[in-house]
């Protein structure tokens, strides 16, 4: 790479503090300007050059990005800014700069202070130029600094992020020597006339375009620049160089196809060799207030940027209600502002006292200054006094004194940016507090509503309770219910078929009756057993008959249309719990639908008990009945030995065990039909609902675990929101204490000034 010295001939122009205390923070400047004979070696139009600073006396830290960008009007775009913090040792040595082009090569290097001593009460020294003097006071701009970071952080907390932007923006400015004066006003008031007429103290010629109708399309900067030239901002990121003759070009409005205009660029930055402009001033001009609604907001986006407002009006109407609204929110933020009353020529001068007097009545408790800050002009008179070398109209227009204002303006423009500053962040306190109020008023009633959202939790889960309990009881009155239904049911069968048993017996015939070789025997206890057991058996399935008859037309569709009642019961159960569920499900957003079918498929279950439980129940009937054979030995005893008599015998003594024992074995068969069917009840009704009684104490225990989850959150909130209010507290505090040092510094600055 080619070196600086050869390729591009600039000089080097460092600020920076001969002598440091230690432990203190101080700004250090680099700019870089073209020597004589100049000449732009490089197809593009801008050539950046980085910063480094390296030195065993100073951290260094860079305020934006540390770079200077030539452009090939000669001269650059501003200085690279460093912050040096001098370590705690007293000492000496050099600080280095080293000058770096974009692909990272080092292209110069740059040795300064070479007896540069940290120490402490130190005196400054008196070749220290003016500008260096003026640099930021660094006790102030550092507590300031540190208030705006501490307020950043609220607003972050808070999620004002506009207000995040504006404070970022007011970090920048606090650093920056710049000092912003925005001209406001509406259209055809006159605007770009009176930056002309100022600029015109050395300037020739008009730099910004005027017209009848409105002109200005953007925002336009003008600063100190060497070398004149204009740099237009694209809303792409893009850039480009003009000249300043081209610039009416780009920032006069096209009447004729004002959205083609409006699509050409968004800033533009007019630089000029302006003595007064020197110092850091720059002159902003706005597009007219009530222009279209598009540069209205262009305008009123930039009232974060600036430090003091020249606002224009017009002596033939003057103070519109639109321009009251914008004053009114200007001042509300900061009373740093100057009144301009234009095109005061026009005015007859039998009616220039009284409109003086009407101006000054409305708007001299707006601003800080009073009357003393508003001033009545003719940029025209002054624009072409000066234009024409004509000094006593140029006296007439009265602009002479707004220029001592400004004067005054740029010595005391360090108090007055931190005026500004100051009433910005104050601003930013109020509406911070307006939030913590309103978020804290937005959580007290969260905190009702989660109150209601717990109670009806509370209720609910003692709803679930009610239904288990509901559930329960049923249940457990089924087995009485049972059999007590059986127990009315089983008498009748036992007496009906004790009254056929002697039918039975006189219609049997025996397969083998007993021949006359049993009659001849000693001992015929085999044959009459044989009868006997034959006898016995076909009554028993003669019983078997009738009690399964019985049981299929009688008890069964007893039982069923009890369980069948039972089942309604249930799906009433069911469905109470079914709309506790799906209120749960709408609190949690949760998707059961295969949980639901399963239970649906338990559900059923109940139904089904119909079948399942009568046959199960009823399966042992016929061994209830059936009296142990009925003790055949002892109806041998008792009898002759003839078929006919074994018949009857076998008869009688079944018929007498059968109708003696009605009672005992009908409870007992109520006892093991209750006991069969509410053991499947309980077995169905388990299945069908187990699960979901779980998922509803889960879900509503879930609900509230959650709720006094978020109750525990909002008690943070809260404290957490008590806590920025302190900070809020300080932080003003922290504010009125740099204000009192300031007046301070400013009554000694008054005092030995009229010494």
């Amino acid at each position: 790479m080619t070196d600086l010295s050869r390729a591009i001939a600039v000089k080097p122009i460092i600020t920076y503090p001969r002598e440091a205390q230690v432990g203190k923070t101080y700004l250090m400047t680099i700019d870089l300007q073209p020597e004589e004979n100049f000449e732009w070696q490089y197809d593009e139009e801008e050539y950046p050059i980085y910063c480094t600073v390296d030195s065993k006396l100073f951290s260094s830290k860079p305020v934006g990005e540390p770079v200077v960008v030539l452009h090939r009007f000669g001269g650059s775009y501003g200085e690279a800014k460093f912050l040096l913090t001098a370590t705690d040792e007293v000492t000496e040595g050099e600080v280095s700069i080293t000058l770096v082009n974009a692909w990272g090569l080092s292209i110069k290097t740059i040795k300064v202070l070479s007896s540069l001593r940290a120490i402490q009460n130190v005196i400054p020294e008196k070749e220290i130029t003016n500008k260096q003097a003026q640099i930021l006071d660094t006790s102030l701009a550092d507590a300031l600094i540190a208030i705006i970071r501490q307020q950043s952080a609220i607003l972050q907390s808070l999620n004002m992020s506009q207000w995040e932007d504006n404070l970022h923006q007011l970090e920048e400015q606090t650093l920056s020597e710049g000092f912003k004066i925005l001209f406001l006003g509406e259209f055809k008031r006159g605007k770009s006339t009176l930056i002309n007429a100022l600029l015109a103290r050395e300037v020739n010629h008009e730099i910004l375009p005027t017209d009848v109708l409105p002109t200005t399309a953007i925002i336009t900067e003008i600063k100190w620049g060497g070398i004149p030239h204009v740099r237009l901002h694209y809303s792409n990121e893009q850039s480009m160089l003009v000249s300043v003759e081209q610039l009416k070009d780009y920032v006069a409005i096209n009447h004729t196809d004002i959205l083609a205009d409006e699509s050409l660029c968004e800033r533009v930055e007019v630089f000029l060799p302006v003595s007064f402009l020197k110092s850091g001033l720059e002159i902003i001009d706005s597009p007219g207030l009530n222009d279209t609604e598009i540069r209205q907001r262009i305008t009123l986006n930039y009232l974060t940027r600036y430090d003091l407002v020249f606002f224009v009006l017009s002596a033939l109407a003057p103070l519109s209600q639109s321009e009251l609204e914008i004053i009114e929110r200007i001042t509300n933020i900061n009373r740093n502002i100057i009144f301009i009353c234009n095109r005061f020529d026009d005015v007859l001068d039998k009616d220039k006292d009284r409109l003086k007097a009407y101006v000054t009545n409305r708007l001299a408790h707006l601003n800080k200054g009073g009357k003393k800050k508003i001033f009545f002009v003719s940029a025209y008179e002054a624009l072409h006094g000066r234009l024409d070398g004509n000094s006593n109209l140029v006296q007439k227009s009265g602009i002479i004194l707004l220029e001592q204002e400004i004067d005054k303006l740029i010595i005391s423009r360090r108090e007055l940016k931190f005026h500004r500053i100051s009433a910005v962040m104050k601003e930013s306190i109020r509406e911070s507090r307006d939030a913590i109020s309103m978020q804290g008023s937005l959580l007290q009633s969260e905190q009702a509503d989660l109150d209601a959202r717990y109670g009806r939790e509370r209720d609910r889960l003692e709803i679930i309770n009610k239904v288990r309990s509901k559930l329960d009881r049923r249940i457990s009155r089924s087995r009485e219910e049972i059999m007590s239904l059986v127990s009315a049911k089983t008498s009748q069968p036992f007496n009906q078929v004790a009254r056929q048993i002697d039918n039975w017996v006189e219609q049997y015939e025996v397969r083998e009756p007993l021949a006359l070789k049993d009659f001849l025997s000693w001992n015929n206890t085999s044959a009459v057993r044989r009868v006997a057991s034959e006898v016995t058996e076909h009554l028993i399935s003669r019983m078997d008959i009738e009690f399964t008859q019985w049981q299929s037309t009688e008890l069964q569709p007893s039982i069923r249309q009890y369980l069948e009642s039972i089942s309604h019961d249930l799906e009433s159960i069911s469905h109470e719990l079914s709309a506790i569920q799906s209120e749960l499900d709408s609190q949690l957003n949760f998707n059961r639908n295969i949980f639901l079918a399963e239970a649906s498929l338990s559900r059923r279950n109940v139904v089904e008990l119909q079948m399942l439980s009568v046959t199960a129940g009823l399966a042992a009937v016929s061994a209830i009945a059936n009296p142990e054979l009925l003790a055949i030995s002892k109806i041998v005893e008792m009898i002759s030995l003839t078929t006919e008599k074994i018949k009857k015998a076998v008869g009688s003594r079944l018929k007498y065990e059968l109708l003696s024992s009605s009672y005992e074995r009908s409870q007992q068969l109520a006892i093991t039909v209750a006991d069969t069917i509410s053991a499947e009840i309980q077995n169905a009704v388990h299945q069908a609902f187990a699960r979901e009684f779980e998922y509803a104490y889960e879900t509503s225990l879930s609900l509230r675990q959650e709720i006094q989850k978020q109750t525990m959150q909002f008690e943070e909130s809260k404290v957490n929101l008590h806590q920025l209010e302190s900070q809020l507290e300080s932080i003003e505090q922290q504010l009125e204490e740099l204000e009192i040092h300031l007046q301070q510094q400013e009554t000694v600055g008054r005092d030995l000034d009229e010494r």
